[in-house]
Order: C-alpha cells, then sequence, then structure tokens
C-alpha cells in the first residue's frame, strides 16, 4: 500500500529543461517571396533568427485540483543584420553577432479547480531586459506582473 502511494506521489512532479538555438538569416532572403513568412509574419520559431533560449520549469499537481508551476527562461538575441549581409561575407557572421539584448524571465502560477471546470488562477512574472549599447555597456530594464483571473473551460 505505501509502495503504490509513493508512486502515485511521483507522478504528479513533472521537470521541464529546453534549450533552443536558430542560426543568423535563418527564415530570411533577400528576395521577399522566398522567406518564411506570411503577410510580414514569421512562420519560423517566434523568437526569430540569431538568438538561444533556455527554458526551465517545474509543475506539481498538490491533489486533484490544485496545481503550482514556477518556470525560468534566458534569451540571447544578437542583431538581425541584412538578408544580403548572408551573401557577402562568407563565411557568415558568427552566432549572435552584434549589439545583443539578453532577456530573463523567471514567473509562475497556482491554479486551482473550484468546480467542474471552474478555475481560479494567479500568476506572477518577473522580467529584464539588459540591451547593450554601443560603447559595450549594458541598459537594464525591469518589469513585473502580477494576474488574478477566474474562468470557466479550458
Amino acid at each position: 500500500m505505501e509502495l503504490l502511494l509513493l508512486i502515485c506521489l511521483s507522478i504528479t512532479l513533472t521537470l521541464t529543461l529546453e534549450y533552443t538555438r536558430i542560426y543568423p538569416f535563418v527564415y530570411e532572403h533577400y528576395i521577399q517571396t522566398t522567406t518564411y513568412q506570411n503577410a510580414s509574419y514569421n512562420l519560423g520559431h517566434w523568437m526569430g533568427s540569431n538568438g538561444d533560449l533556455v527554458y526551465g520549469s517545474i509543475n506539481y499537481r498538490f491533489l486533484r485540483g490544485l496545481q503550482a508551476t514556477i518556470w525560468a527562461q534566458y534569451i540571447r538575441k544578437g542583431e538581425k543584420g541584412n538578408a544580403y549581409l548572408q551573401y557577402q561575407t562568407q563565411p557568415q557572421p558568427p552566432f549572435l553577432f552584434g549589439l545583443r539584448k539578453n532577456y530573463t524571465y523567471f514567473g509562475g502560477f497556482i491554479k486551482y479547480e473550484i468546480y467542474h471546470e471552474l478555475f481560479a488562477k494567479f500568476n506572477f512574472q518577473l522580467m529584464k531586459l539588459s540591451e547593450q549599447q554601443e560603447d559595450l555597456s549594458y541598459r537594464d530594464s525591469n518589469l513585473n506582473e502580477f494576474y488574478f483571473s477566474i474562468y470557466y473551460g479550458i
């Protein structure tokens, strides 16, 4: 009986770790009709080219209807560059070329199912943006967000 209870408790914990890297000029082409876009909207990864992303989260379901998640992600983004540049310089510019932007996010939420398909949710997110300047120093800005919502359905 104790072993069965231990197995059920261990299934309620979920750990996630992801890494995404997109090289310069992916989704870009100097001929507009051959880019990976529709109506100027990028159809590839939302981050765009010349950047990488590390994401991690821990999700725990305490009991039926009560769940908590904390997560963090770090994004490094280089300059977009000009599509002609990929054909003029050989080899191509290095990964993360140009002035960089670093995004650091930390957040989480607690969600409770009050009644069948009726949820209450509290979210928070802390964001730090570091933009590299021409003198290679960084300018930082912070944004903190807190939300509370009650919703029905998915």
